[in-house]
């Protein structure tokens, strides 16, 4: 409880194994956030404060939460949170310096996704989970749970997907394609002579051109590589044409 609200966190272990992102927890964690009634309000980026890298993981692991979300919500909506952030004198620790600089690293990714960031820098929060005395520390906390408190949910949980952190986006390609055409034909009376006996013979009035409807898959990748799924059949139609 905080300033008489619930507030609930949600820890997401394992989203980062040695091999990389774990799909298969993302896609149990989307599912479970579409079924949590409040929504989610924001995400919390945790680095180490000691050694506060951004590999290719944590790259990985931010465009596929980007894609699961709306882009420009989850920017709004996320923060970074450096932890052992010890405030003692023997220990250097700019948090001014290290804000700009992870504010600097994160618009790059940003950029690369091709996503423009508001201005403004990215809410950063330096803690020391181990030491309860650490005063600064605890404001930062009463901070992090501040701008928490302020920010609506993010848009429409029903909408929330199981993204992928290579693919930009799917769109759907579709076309009308014709198979084959065949002549229709009538059954016309013969004139003169011959109709007088009851004679007749098949006269082509029309041509049918068969077409089917198909669409396919078009994935854009972050680097720019385009790649194309299998034609399916969606319908089957026919056009008469004289």
């Amino acid at each position: 409880m905080f300033k008489g609200k619930s507030v609930y966190l949600i820890d997401t272990p394992g989203l980062k194994d040695s091999e990389g992102v774990d799909k298969e927890n993302i896609k149990n964690t989307v599912q479970f956030l579409k079924d949590h009634q409040y929504g989610l309000h924001g995400i919390v980026f945790v680095l180490n404060g000691q050694d506060p890298r951004i590999d290719s993981t944590d790259k990985d692991l931010i465009r596929l939460l980007c894609n699961i979300f709306n882009a420009d919500e989850f920017w709004e909506h996320m923060c970074i949170l450096f932890t052992r952030c010890i405030n003692h004198p023997s220990v250097m620790f700019n948090e001014s310096e290290r804000r700009t600089d992870y504010d600097r690293k994160i618009r790059e990714i940003a950029k690369e996704m091709q996503i423009e960031l508001p201005d403004g820098e990215i809410q950063a929060f330096f803690v020391d989970l181990k030491d309860s005395s650490n005063q600064k520390s605890i404001q930062n906390i009463e901070n992090l749970k501040d701008w928490l408190l302020q920010l609506g949910p993010i848009g429409r949980m029903d909408q929330m997907k199981a993204a992928d952190n290579k693919i930009k986006n799917t769109d759907v390609e579709k076309r009308p394609r014709l198979t084959h055409s065949e002549k229709l034909y009538e059954k016309k009376r013969r004139g003169g002579i011959a109709g007088l006996f009851g004679g007749s013979h098949m006269r082509c009035h029309a041509t049918r051109d068969w077409y089917v409807d198909e669409e396919r898959e078009v994935q854009t990748q972050y680097d720019g590589t385009i790649s194309y799924g299998e034609w399916k059949t969606t319908r089957t139609w026919y056009e008469d044409r004289a």
